[in-house]
């Protein structure tokens, strides 16, 4: 959960795209990748033989 934090805080200048037409950060787009992957982790996990 913590890093989620830093990308929050980490994120400004350095977490933008450049010359792309998504003005989307990109911490924000690690938040949604890093909460999907633990969806997954836990699902795949959650559901192991």
């Amino acid at each position: 959960m913590g890093r989620a934090g830093e990308w929050e805080s980490g994120g400004g200048e350095r977490g933008r795209i450049p010359n792309s037409q998504f003005p989307i950060p990109n911490c924000q787009l690690s938040i949604v990748n890093y909460q999907l992957s633990t969806v997954n982790f836990s699902a795949t996990s959650h559901f192991k033989p």
